[in-house]
């Protein structure tokens, strides 16, 4: 049987912003310490620790776009996606404010009052929202990931010009066109770039840079891998890549012997510095990868795991690949094997990525006291010890 050619997406016409979309109005007077602000994808993990950064280090009334019934069930789902993190703050919440709506509809999904209401209350905008799936087609999730910061895009220029603090992904960087070390001052190239979701984020940042180009104050932000808090392990991003390899080997007892490197940010580090890097006008205009300036080994990450008690034995990575396979068939109703099964065959988890140069993220947050917590011995047990207790993982070897 013949496979299905994917249609080719020419992403340079994609990444057209409406010329309706200009930024005439002079930027909002309290942007460096902004009165009220807009938050998408609040409910997602990254969002979760955005909106808890908010509203520790701001004074900011929070206004967060959640898709609800109405604006008490979107509070209800905001309230508990922070209480399963440890967020949960009774007090800080009553400066949240839900907005009904959608990304992928037009005017975010409110009527035009409310759109032009949402417009004159917000002096900036932090667009953290997005369809994050590595297996749709770009036109699933363009409405949300592409015509949806469109319409943030538009928001920004209604009445007074909002700074946006747009989160990206370096993903955008994930094709043959790239290699070697990747500075923040790079611009990706989309020609080579495969996967629906990197193909609609390199769009939306088009757009993003083509919205500066036309004088809207404007930073990009591209984590990596995230990984759990460096405090609490909290992490709820359990069908990640990584924490699905890392089950596996602890359920199997064996672990690929790869030559390989890995780039693991936690959660708390990637969210305090979005919202550092907006409070600082110098920043406005910047890229910044927010990646950890260490990077571990694969194999120093297996040492740190049996560190900790678990029995682990190396295989190749093909044996490893077919333990695995035998595990999925063996045990159908086990979704991590059925799923890394999948998933190990479309993703390039265990082949070494570009570099991400973090110099000048560094240099921005040097004035801050902010630094990557190291991934280690402490920072593993803290990881370890959160999957236990959550029952992700057994709390002995297999």
């Amino acid at each position: 049987m013949l496979k299905q050619a994917i249609p080719s997406i020419d992403l340079l016409a994609e990444a057209q912003l409406d010329e309706m979309i200009q930024y005439h109005q002079p930027i909002a007077d309290d942007y460096h310490a902004p009165r009220a602000v807009f938050l998408t994808g609040a409910t997602g993990f990254l969002g979760a620790y955005l909106l808890y950064s908010l509203l520790q280090f701001t004074r900011a009334e929070v206004y967060c776009l959640v898709r609800c019934a109405d604006s008490a069930t979107g509070m209800k789902r905001v309230e508990t996606h922070l209480q399963t993190h440890g967020l949960l703050s009774s007090t800080e919440l009553q400066r949240v404010h839900i907005v009904q709506g959608d990304l992928a509809q037009p005017f975010l999904g409110l009527s035009a009052t409310d759109y032009q209401q949402l417009a004159r209350e917000i002096s900036v905008i932090y667009h953290n929202g997005a369809q994050v799936n590595a297996l749709r087609p770009y036109d699933a999730l363009k409405a949300t990931n592409v015509s949806g910061t469109q319409t943030i895009l538009h928001l920004a220029s209604l009445y007074h010009t909002k700074p946006v603090h747009f989160i990206s992904t370096v993903a955008v960087f994930f094709s043959p066109a790239h290699r070697g070390k990747i500075a923040e001052t790079l611009l990706p190239d989309g020609r080579q770039l495969q996967g629906g979701y990197r193909q609609t984020k390199w769009v939306a940042e088009e757009l993003v840079r083509i919205a500066q180009a036309r004088g809207l104050p404007a930073c990009i932000y591209r984590p990596g891998r995230i990984t759990g808090h460096s405090q609490t392990g909290a992490h709820s991003n359990l069908n990640d890549l990584f924490c699905l390899i890392l089950k596996a080997c602890i359920q199997l007892g064996y672990y690929p012997d790869v030559i390989t490197h890995l780039n693991l940010t936690p959660i708390d580090y990637v969210s305090l510095a979005v919202v550092q890097l907006s409070q600082q006008p110098e920043a406005i205009g910047k890229t910044f990868h927010l990646l950890n300036p260490q990077n571990v080994t694969w194999l120093k990450l297996m040492a740190l795991v049996k560190q900790q008690g678990y029995s682990l034995t190396a295989l190749s990575y093909a044996d490893w690949s077919q333990a695995v396979t035998q595990q999925a068939i063996a045990t159908p109703k086990e979704e991590v094997f059925t799923l890394l099964r999948f998933l190990l065959r479309t993703a390039a988890f265990f082949t070494d990525t570009p570099i991400f140069k973090v110099d000048q993220t560094i240099e921005q947050l040097s004035a801050t006291s902010l630094t990557c917590p190291v991934i280690d011995e402490e920072r593993m047990a803290i990881y370890l010890s959160y999957f236990q207790k959550i029952g992700f993982i057994c709390a002995c070897k297999p």
